[in-house]
This record gives C-alpha cells, structure tokens and sequence, in this order.
C-alpha cells in the first residue's frame, strides 16, 4: 500500500544552492539520495564557489553515472542565495519545487512526507519544515541564542516544497545574500499562498550554526545586515542606524549615564535571547555564558550597524552618480 501511494506522487525538482561548500557537499548529497521517496532531478547551482566544491560533486556522480545522473550542477556567475535559488528555478522542469540547502541534517522521509502532506492540500498551499538551532561550541550556541533562538524550532525555507506554478505566481527571489527567503515569504502571503508548517520534519545544522569565532561573527553580522533595507526589515535597518547615535550622545553626557545605559543594554540583550530561546532559559543562567551572551550580542549590534551603515552610502553613492548629467 505504501509503494502505491508514493508512485502516484507527483515529480519533484530539489533546488540546493551552494557556495564552498567542499567540506559539507557529500553529505548532503548522500542524504538526498537515501530519501524514500526520490525527486525526478536534483539541481545543484553553483554561486561562485572558489573551492573544489565542484569537483566534489562530479566525482561523487562519477562514482556512479547511472544511478546518479539525475544530480545536475548548474555552473552560474550568481553571487547570492537568491539568485542561485531563482536560477534553479528557472531550470526546474518538474511540477514541484522543493528547497534545500548545504550543511543541515533532514530526514530521509523529507520528500514522502512533505509530497504526502502538499497533494492533501488545495494548489495555494505550500509546506515547510522546521529547522532545529542549538550551535557548536559556546560561542556559536551564544551566537545562536541571539538571532534564532537558542533550542527553537523555525519554520524554514530549506525543506519546503510548493508547486511549480505557485513559485511562478510570486516569483524569484530577490539577488540578496541574506534576507531574500524572508522577503519571498512576505510576497507568497501578499499573493494569497497559504504555508503549512509541519513541525515533525526537522533540520539541524550538522557544524556551525551562526559563527565559529567572533571574527566570523563580525563579517556575517555585516553581510547579514546590508540586505535588510531592500528585503524588507526596514524597522530592524532604522533600529541600526540610530542605536550608534543614541550610544554615542549617551557616551558624551556623563559616565553615570553610560553605566546606568550599559546595564539597560545587558539586561536588554539577556531578555531578547531569553524571548528567543522558549522554556530553554536555563542554558542562559550560566555566568560563562551571561558574559558571551553579551559580547556575542554586542558583536552582532555592532556588525549590523556597520553593514546598514554600507548599505545607506553605497545608496547615496548610486543615486549621487545617477544625478550626475552627462556630458
């Protein structure tokens, strides 16, 4: 009865974006392959990958020609998520769409379970799995605790599968390195597509979560934050650029007034994690990991200050040299 029900599930197209991704490439193939319910083409683009993450792929399916003929690699000039996922796509020929990214561990029933869910539901839905964030290592954990939510479980894009036609319907996703699944999700509800959300289909990241150390943690939080006006979180980009302003006329009024302010930031910056991190503030109480939960938060302020910041002047530059007249 089980086979029965998996062949008349309708084909689908994996869509797995990657940028040198060499270290995490094979696993994530290996796990597509083991899936029970099997997609008719796997595209894996390239988004200007400088390592061997290429060549990765080419030997692990020549490994093995026939059965693995149906992974394709999509060699493009794209240089963001975005892009990579609207150029997959774009090539897609199958008439679902399912997204997955390098560097997450998921059931081998992804597939089954999420094509199972999909064909119940009317052609404005799509579904989505969870991903499962706990981080690597202090650090990361501590990093993890202030964007995602230390123990949360999100809904996330990688895991999704929707139809063909209801991609088309919102089409691509926005050329952002950081933001654009948020942003498509804004336009998919505007459009009238309904998301289901099955929580027992999970991802977790098999390394780093956020950030191995806090160098990491900087340029991320800077490349991180320079989408956040165009994908939509203007209220997170105007909360950026006046925090610096607000920290430096408290600096230059009295130090009582920088003391009293630094002890709001901390107790601020312990509650967001805490509201982050649901019926899991124990992993908060910890002294070791109150003080990296501050630097971490710090850190990342810091960084998506910086990258706004970029952002704003690369703008006025553009629009300075689109006033220039010509001669």
């Amino acid at each position: 009865m089980a086979t029965s029900v998996i062949e008349e599930k309708q084909a689908v197209s994996v869509i797995i974006p990657f940028h040198n991704e060499e270290e995490t490439l094979q696993r994530t193939l290996e796990l597509i392959e083991a899936q029970t319910f099997q997609p008719e083409e796997i595209l894996l683009v390239d988004s200007s990958s400088t390592d061997g993450s290429v060549d990765v792929i080419r030997r692990w399916v020549n490994a093995a020609p026939l059965k693995r003929s149906r992974f394709v690699v999509i060699e493009s000039s794209a240089d963001t998520p975005g892009r990579a996922r609207s150029i997959g796509a774009s090539a897609a020929t199958s008439e679902l769409v399912g997204f997955m990214d390098c560097g997450l561990d998921f059931s081998v029933d992804w597939l089954a379970q999420s094509t199972s869910l999909l064909n119940s539901l009317p052609d404005n839905y799509w579904v989505s799995g969870v991903c499962h964030t706990q981080g690597v290592g202090l650090l990361d954990q501590c990093a993890v605790a202030n964007t995602y939510g230390w123990g949360a479980k999100r809904a996330a894009l990688p895991s999704s599968l929707m139809r063909l036609s209801s991609y088309r319907r919102v089409g691509d996703f926005l050329d952002l390195r950081a933001g654009e699944d948020g942003e498509w999700i804004r336009r998919a509800d505007t459009a009238g597509l309904v998301r289901v959300v099955d929580q027992s289909l999970v991802v977790r990241y098999f390394a780093t979560n956020y950030a191995e150390t806090l160098s990491d943690l900087v340029f991320k939080s800077i490349a991180y934050s320079r989408p956040m006006i165009r994908s939509g979180r203007r209220r997170a980009a105007l909360i950026s650029v006046v925090a610096p302003l607000l920290g430096l006329a408290v600096l230059l009024v009295s130090p009582v007034t920088l003391l009293f302010s630094s002890c709001l930031y901390v107790l601020a910056r312990v509650t967001v994690a805490a509201r982050k991190s649901p019926r899991r503030h124990s992993f908060l109480v910890k002294p070791e990991r109150l003080v990296m939960l501050v630097i971490t938060g710090f850190v990342i302020d810091v960084g998506r200050s910086i990258g706004v910041y970029l952002s704003l002047l690369n703008w006025l530059s553009s629009t300075a040299k689109r006033q220039i007249p010509a001669r």
